[in-house]
């Protein structure tokens, strides 16, 4: 994960993820839903969700969507563009009882983080799904570097949409889980253009059959 998108996604609540680190978590029922707004379509579509990246185009849109209005999309082709952009939505998972904290995964947890992905015509992207757990270090803060990272099978070229899923388990020290579908490595020009689109995630706790 960018160092950027981390600082500028958990400065504002580490405090927040201090106190429910040293004040205990929650307890989930498997298979219960653990992002909120998951389908985009919910409040401004971009709630809960943080987009990050250099790629020209990362945005919600209606243009093709799996299910419901509004789908999210990374495309890469204006002048200005950078070769090898990336781009991604990214979501602090909360505790469900109270959003202004994060969840406080259990070590030895485990994650099953799902969602749907597509690539339009000439995708040249890598797009896959990632769920890493981040520690938190005394003397900086929270640690710039996850403790551990998965990541899906990765995607390119046009295909239609379909269910990705990755799983991990949660290491001792975890304070806060965070689930992102991007789109990396992607080249300039109408190449580039082509979106990466993703929708419909679920993140539950429990055994992965």
């Amino acid at each position: 994960m960018k160092k950027k998108f981390l600082s500028a996604l958990v400065v504002a609540t580490l405090t927040l993820a201090v106190f429910s680190f040293f004040g205990g978590q929650a307890v989930m029922a498997e298979d219960e839903n653990l992002l909120l707004n998951a389908s985009f379509d919910d409040g401004e579509h971009i709630d809960y969700w943080v987009n990050d990246g250099n790629a020209t185009f990362i945005w919600i849109a209606d243009w093709h969507p799996y299910r419901g209005s509004w789908s999210f999309g990374v495309g890469n082709d204006l002048e200005h563009a950078e070769a090898g952009a990336f781009g991604g939505c990214f979501q602090v998972v909360c505790d469900p009882d109270d959003p202004d904290s994060f969840y406080m995964a259990a070590p030895g947890e485990t994650f099953i983080f799902k969602m749907w992905i597509k690539g339009e015509d000439n995708y040249a992207g890598k797009a896959s799904l990632k769920l890493e757990f981040f520690g938190y270090d005394r003397r900086f803060g929270l640690a710039d570097d996850p403790l551990a990272s998965f990541q899906s099978k990765v995607y390119t070229g046009q295909f239609e949409w379909l269910c990705e899923t990755v799983s991990g388990t949660a290491p001792e020290g975890t304070v806060c889980v965070v689930v992102s579908g991007v789109s990396e490595d992607m080249p300039i020009g109408p190449a580039g253009g082509s979106f990466a689109w993703f929708d419909e995630a679920s993140l539950t706790t429990g055994p992965v059959w």
